[in-house]
């Protein structure tokens, strides 16, 4: 097992495991097809998934882009984490930057659109999205809360049911 534990900080999970640059390879692409996707579903104007429902109302607000709140947002979330004393990882703070900053440079390049296009940028997004969380999974935003949940609990693994609303 390789490692490549450089002291960063105390609370950075050391990058370690077989097949390194292939799961590192896996993550980037993941994440720029993630934020990819949100781009498609902002410049829909049909929707968009909720986090970003929560970042492009900051952007509105308070001005700025929805990549950029989504990146601050993400920090102020990895802030939060830190007094529960729960490591990240690489994976985490590229999930943080990666994921924005492609928000952004797709809605740059992206035509708004109406009609049955919008309609197709927004199952394409969708689709997009859902490739790209079969790529990775990376505990931010709403999914620390689980893991949290669950660390606080002295639980060492993660209970999936069901849930009736």
């Amino acid at each position: 097992v390789q490692t490549c534990a450089l002291p960063i900080w105390p609370m950075f999970i050391p990058l370690r495991g077989d097949k390194l640059a292939r799961r590192a390879t896996q993550l980037i692409v993941g994440l720029l097809l993630f934020g990819f996707g949100i781009g498609l579903m902002l410049q829909s104007g049909l929707g968009v998934p909720p986090w970003d429902v929560l970042h492009q109302g900051l952007a509105v607000q308070f001005g700025s882009t929805v990549g950029v709140w989504s990146i601050i947002v993400s920090f102020v979330v990895l802030l939060l984490w830190l007094p529960l004393k729960e490591r990240f990882g690489a994976g985490t703070v590229l999930n943080a930057i990666v994921i924005g900053v492609v928000i952004d440079l797709s809605v740059a390049a992206l035509p708004e659109t109406e009609g049955l296009a919008a309609w197709l940028m927004l199952l394409g997004g969708i689709l997009i999205i859902g490739v790209a969380t079969g790529m990775f999974y990376t505990p931010v935003g709403g999914d620390i809360m689980l893991v949290e949940t669950s660390v606080l609990k002295g639980k060492e693994s993660l209970e999936i049911g069901r849930a009736h609303v």
